[in-house]
């Protein structure tokens, strides 16, 4: 009545046990004591032996009440003083665990009856989870310090203005109990029920319990923290976090994901002594490689330029019809990104190297980076084309062939944002004439070291331009704001985090006659992540089939289907012919190393000349397990290499009389 318990439940059916506790013998509650506990096995918690029916066992359960209050406080202490050993962590549903906060909710006269909530006054009952934050200041890699009541700040989790949830503090730091004893006005408050049961004086008593709520401990952990005024305090993301985020995705990963293409292949054709191999490399084979890798950049560029222009419609309209106008009448942030856009362009060597040799000259590369995005936002039918195309993109080995008019189902100009023979001559951001260039990953890219790494200095610049179009974004007035991501959400404190959970009794009909009622505070706890070493492991068993020989596996019914459309079945039928040996030399250094001869061809049709069809195919479960398995072993082993985790992957037992073939 004091405090608030935690209950411990290792069954999904886990209501129900507690039911029939209280209906049996409500003392057996506090063996559902929470207790530190790993996969390796549980601190001793309070046990009480099987009740005995009937009168007998009411008799029984009278004449040791005393006794088993002594043990009550006992087995308390002993939960309390093993919790400084090991700390009490709250596991996950997925690890089978279950956890109730318990609490009695009674009026401070003699017998100490329960209080009637009254729902038409408004009242209610709930609770409340606090965290626990150190001192500050402290890095963010320093081990987390010893928890002390007087130095650690008590939070509450609050709502903010913009819909998030923050850690807002309660009371200053080494505040008295009474002052944590308070619920905040927008603090976030989890529900109690009630649960009846009847004492052995036959005297009706009630029990509220809530469950808490462990999955969400990702959102627990990545909030930000506020200050009791609501002013930040340390972690969480800015107003120009998610927009970051969402070019990131948009444009800047994917633009580096090329340049990182491009740096394989550019790797693949440098050897340093072709001389110490016994056969000097094929040049037509790394002709052929160095055009395939740039057709796949520049499917990747156009796809890139597509999203680019995306963007700026919605975040920066007026970049959007400067581009579209070929107008150059803007200024601050806007006009330094539009200045990037027009400068960035592809040098000679490249264009003259993608032009095709022909008379009279055919340019085909366009001008600057805006010119290709203009490309995109004055013809639809440009970004139509590109997204309904169905043909493989090639590049022709012939350097008379236009490689646009080649391939008439793609968009006719060509924009590569890397190259695998000439990246320096690539489209790169160009930030000449920019005022305050921001400083990429790398550093700031105006002043790159000539020494450093050029994929690097590229992709810093990739960077830099990220954030100057998300800086010029913050000067739009109604700029739409997406969600941040929860990857990408800076926590307040990334280490284990110490909770405490307090119940809450509102009266709002009273006023200021009857405040709110907020208990004491729970034993501390963490929440344990879902990966947690520690953590009991919920049992699967997955029977594999028993007669794995041909006469057997023919049996298993063929029922799951995988439903194909036209050119996913194009794309599966061009890898039939492969090989794993072909798999893994096409990732080997050269002289291993062999590309995929991988033809080309178009979605599945219905006979040579007929309409294009889609396939469902079915398959055995049980075999597609055997499969699993078979691989994983193999990439097991692989990996092994890397990780040395093979003494720890895993442990068989013999199951004797488990036979393919009766006997």
């Amino acid at each position: 009545m004091q405090q608030p318990t935690i209950l411990r439940f290792t069954t999904d059916d886990f209501m129900e046990d507690l039911q029939r506790r209280l209906a049996s013998d409500p003392s057996k509650v506090r063996g559902l004591l929470a207790v530190p506990e790993t996969w390796r096995g549980i601190q001793t918690p309070a046990r009480t032996s099987n009740p005995a029916a009937g009168r007998i066992g009411l008799l029984r359960r009278l004449g040791v009440a005393a006794r088993r209050s002594t043990s009550t406080i006992t087995a308390r202490a002993q939960a309390h003083s093993s919790a400084a050993k090991l700390p009490l962590k709250l596991y996950q549903p997925a690890h089978q665990r279950f956890y109730l906060v318990g609490s009695t909710l009674v009026c401070q006269q003699p017998g100490l009856p329960d209080r009637l909530i009254e729902k038409g006054n408004e009242e209610r009952a709930s609770f409340v989870l606090r965290r626990f934050f150190p001192p500050a200041p402290t890095k963010p890699d320093d081990n987390l310090p010893e928890f002390n009541e007087a130095t650690w700040t008590e939070c509450a989790f609050v709502a903010q203005s913009d819909g998030t949830l923050a850690w807002q503090e309660v009371a200053a730091a080494g505040s008295a109990d009474t002052l944590r004893r308070v619920v905040l006005s927008e603090e976030e408050r989890l529900p109690l029920f009630p649960m009846n049961f009847v004492e052995d004086n036959q005297r009706p008593r009630r029990m509220l319990a809530g469950l808490i709520p462990v999955g969400r401990r990702e959102a627990y952990q990545a909030a930000a923290r506020k200050a009791a005024d609501g002013s930040p305090a340390g972690g969480g993301s800015t107003d120009g976090t998610a927009l970051l985020v969402l070019f990131r995705k948009m444009v800047a990963e994917p633009w580096k994901a090329l340049v990182e293409q491009a740096r394989a292949v550019s790797k693949f054709q440098t050897i340093p002594d072709p001389t110490a191999f016994d056969e000097a490399p094929d040049s037509d084979e790394l002709k052929q490689t160095v055009r395939e890798a740039r057709a796949t950049i520049q499917l990747g560029s156009w796809l890139v330029l597509a999203d680019l222009a995306s963007f700026l419609e919605t975040y920066l309209p007026t970049v959007h019809a400067a581009v579209r106008d070929n107008t150059s009448s803007l200024s601050g942030n806007s006009g330094e990104v539009l200045r990037v856009l027009r400068q960035t362009d592809v040098g000679s060597p490249l264009k003259d190297k993608l032009n095709p040799s022909v008379t009279p000259a055919v340019d085909v590369v366009a001008s600057n980076l805006a010119d290709a995005l203009q490309r995109f936002i004055e013809d639809s039918a440009v970004l139509e084309k590109l997204e309904a195309a169905e043909k493989t993109f090639t590049w022709p080995s012939a350097p008379t062939t236009n490689p646009v008019t080649a391939n008439p189902d793609y968009p006719q100009f060509l924009f590569p944002l890397a190259d695998p023979d000439l990246l320096s001559e690539a489209a790169e951001p160009d930030f000449t004439g920019v005022s305050t260039p921001p400083s990429g990953a790398f550093g700031d890219p105006t002043e790159a070291d000539s020494s450093s790494d050029t994929f690097d200095v590229r992709k810093a610049k990739i960077d830099s331009f990220a954030a100057l179009a998300v800086r010029a974004i913050e000067d739009v007035p109604g700029a739409p704001q997406p969600a941040v991501p929860t990857a990408a959400e800076r926590p307040a404190d990334s280490r284990p985090g110490w909770y405490v959970i307090r119940c809450v009794y509102e009266r709002p009909a009273c006023g200021e006659l009857h405040k709110d009622v907020v208990s004491g505070a729970t034993e501390r706890f963490q929440l344990a992540g879902f990966f947690d070493p520690d953590a009991p492991a919920r049992p699967i068993r997955i029977g594999l089939p028993v007669d794995t020989t041909p006469a057997g596996l023919r049996k298993f019914d063929k029922n799951t289907a995988f439903v194909m459309s036209d050119v996913l079945c194009g794309q599966i039928a061009r890898l039939r012919g492969l090989t794993f040996g072909d798999l893994i030399r096409s990732v080997l250094p050269w002289p291993l190393h062999k590309d995929l001869s991988v033809p080309d061809g178009g979605p599945c049709k219905q006979g040579a000349s007929g309409p294009n069809v889609g396939l469902i195919c079915s398959l055995s479960i049980p075999i597609i397990t055997i499969c699993a398995l078979l691989l994983l072993m193999i990439m097991i082993s692989l990996l092994d290499i890397i990780f040395r985790w093979i003494p720890f992957f895993i442990v068989c037992f013999p199951l004797p009389g488990l036979r393919a073939k009766p006997k």
